[in-house]
């Protein structure tokens, strides 16, 4: 996978770093290391974050989803996404 960088994926969001990492699951420090240079995303976050440039939407829709508080049972699929490629 060629490497991908956090900074471009943000910026051409439109969001802040703040806004960014809470919609798509990051830390803000985590995300300041990677768009600073001083740490690198792994292989999973460097993954989701290539899923992120192509299907911010859905990305968003699944982490919000995931969140404890909105009382997703979670063996029962509550999203049903129809995946196209453009």
């Amino acid at each position: 996978m060629m490497a991908i960088s956090a900074k471009k994926v943000r910026e051409q969001s439109g969001l802040s770093q703040e806004e960014f990492a809470a919609r798509y699951g990051f830390k803000v420090g985590t995300l300041r290391h990677w768009e600073q240079g001083t740490r690198n995303p792994d292989m999973a976050a460097s993954t989701l974050l290539a899923i992120v440039v192509k299907f911010p939407e859905i990305v968003a829709d699944v982490v919000r989803a995931g969140q404890p508080s909105d009382g997703v049972n979670w063996t029962k699929p509550s999203l049903d996404y129809q995946i196209t490629s453009k």
